[in-house]
C-alpha cells in the first residue's frame, strides 16, 4: 500500500485554529473497477480528506481574570477515512496447491476475482470540549460523534455449486453514534515521587441501515453472524435453546397444536425430507414460530457483542527516575461468544472435553 498525505494548519491570534488534511491511498487489496476516488497507473486511489476546527476560549480577554482554568478549548470537525482491512489477493482469482490422498500434487480454485472490492468510506462528524484545570493539575475531555459507513466489506457464503465458503464484497450502510468522556489528574506532584490517574469511558450505538442484497448470515467459528437491516452488526444468531429432555414423556408433548390443542413431540427434518422427533436426552429448542418443527425459520438473535460501556483506567506512579506505569481495559454489557467452550462441551468426537460433560444426561428422569 501506498499513502501520500497533505496538511495545512491555519492560527489567528492564538485563538481560533484550522486544521485541513487530506490523504490518497493506494492499495493492491482494491479492485481496478471501483467507484469513487480515480485510476492512475493501472491502480485505484482512494481520497479521505478531513477538516478541524477549534476556538481556544482560554485565550479571550474575558477570561484573563479566571484563573483556575488553564487551557478551554472547543472544537468541531468532519472528516472521511477507508478501511481495507480484508486478506490479500482478494480481487484475483487464484489456485492453491493440495495434497490428495498423501500420493499427489493438484490445485484447486481458492478465489473467484471480484475487481470492484474497495475501501469502506466513513464520513463522521465530531464536535468536544477540552478543560486544563487547577494549575494543569486535572484535565477533562468531552467528545461526540456520528458517522456513516458506506461501501461495507462484508464476507458472504457462495452458494454450494461454486466449491468455495465465501467472497467478499462491498455491500450496505452502517451509521455509529456515540461519547466518549475522558479524565486525568494528577493525584500526587511531590518532588521525589509522582502519581497520575486517568480514567475514560465510552458508549456507541451502530446499526446497519442498508443491504441492497437483502439480509444474511455469514458463519465464523461454527457460529452464525447475522447481518440484517434495523440491527447492530455483529449479532450472534441461532438456535435459542431452553435444556434438556429429562424423560420421553416431556419430549413427546413439548409441542401443543395452537388450533386443537393437542400435544405431540417436536420435529425436525432430514435431508431425505422425513422428519425425526426429539426424545430425551435431546437439547429442547425453542419452536419460535409454533409450528412444531425446528427449522431455519426458529432462528433468531442471541446476542449483541457491541457493549454498553467501555473505556480504560491509567495509573502511572514516577519514583526519582523510575516509572511504573498500569493501563486497565474494560468492556461492560456485551454478549461473548465462548468457542473453546464450545469445543470443551459439544460431544461430537473423540477430542478431550471438559468434566462438565460428566454432568450431561444419560438416564431417564436426570434432570441437568
Amino acid at each position: 500500500s501506498i499513502s501520500n498525505y497533505m496538511n495545512v494548519d491555519y492560527s489567528y491570534d492564538n485563538r481560533y485554529l484550522l486544521d485541513i488534511a487530506m490523504s490518497i491511498d493506494g492499495s493492491t487489496r482494491f479492485g481496478n473497477e471501483t467507484q469513487g476516488g480515480f485510476s492512475l497507473f493501472g491502480h485505484s486511489w482512494g481520497v479521505f480528506p478531513s477538516i478541524n476546527g477549534a476556538w481556544l476560549i482560554s485565550s479571550e480577554k474575558f477570561m484573563k481574570d479566571v484563573h483556575f482554568i488553564n487551557l478551554l478549548k472547543l472544537r468541531a470537525g468532519y472528516g472521511i477515512t477507508g478501511n481495507d482491512d480484508i486478506k490479500d489477493y482478494q480481487t484475483m482469482t487464484y489456485f492453491s496447491s493440495i495434497r490428495l490422498q498423501g500420493v499427489a500434487n493438484g490445485m484447486i480454485l481458492s478465489n473467484i476475482a471480484n475487481p470492484k472490492i474497495q475501501w469502506e468510506t466513513t464520513g463522521r462528524y465530531n464536535a468536544g470540549i477540552d478543560a486544563s484545570l487547577f494549575n494543569e493539575r486535572l484535565f477533562l475531555s468531552f467528545d461526540v460523534f456520528s458517522s456513516l459507513t458506506k461501501n461495507l466489506l462484508v464476507r458472504k457464503q457462495f452458494q454450494d455449486v461454486a466449491g468455495l465458503d465465501y467472497y467478499w464484497t462491498n455491500e450496505g450502510s452502517l451509521t455509529n453514534n456515540g461519547y466518549e468522556i475522558s479524565l486525568n489528574s494528577k493525584l500526587l506532584n511531590y518532588k521525589h515521587f509522582k502519581w497520575e490517574f486517568g480514567f475514560n469511558i465510552g458508549h456507541y450505538i451502530n446499526k446497519i441501515t442498508s443491504l441492497p442484497n437483502g439480509d444474511f448470515t455469514t458463519s465464523v467459528y461454527d457460529g452464525e453472524i447475522l447481518s440484517a437491516v434495523g440491527n447492530a452488526a455483529g449479532m450472534f444468531y441461532g438456535y435459542k435453546t431452553k435444556g434438556v429432555f429429562a424423560t420421553e414423556a416431556a419430549a413427546s408433548t413439548a409441542y401443543t397444536d395452537p388450533t386443537t390443542g393437542i400435544k405431540g413431540p417436536l420435529r425436525i427434518q432430514n435431508a431425505d425430507g422425513s422428519y425425526s422427533t426429539f426424545g430425551a436426552g435431546d437439547v429442547i429448542f425453542e419452536d419460535k414460530n409454533k409450528d412444531g418443527i425446528i427449522d431455519a425459520k426458529d432462528k433468531q438473535v442471541l446476542g449483541n457483542p457491541n457493549p454498553k460501556f467501555y473505556g480504560t483506567i491509567t495509573n502511572k506512579f514516577s519514583y526519582n527516575k523510575l516509572t511504573l506505569t498500569a493501563l486497565f481495559t474494560y468492556s461492560y454489557g456485551n454478549d461473548v461468544y465462548d468457542y473453546q467452550r464450545s469445543l470443551l462441551e459439544a460431544g461430537k468426537d473423540y477430542s478431550n472435553q471438559s468434566t462438565q460433560m460428566l454432568n450431561r444426561w444419560t438416564t431417564e428422569g436426570q434432570v441437568t
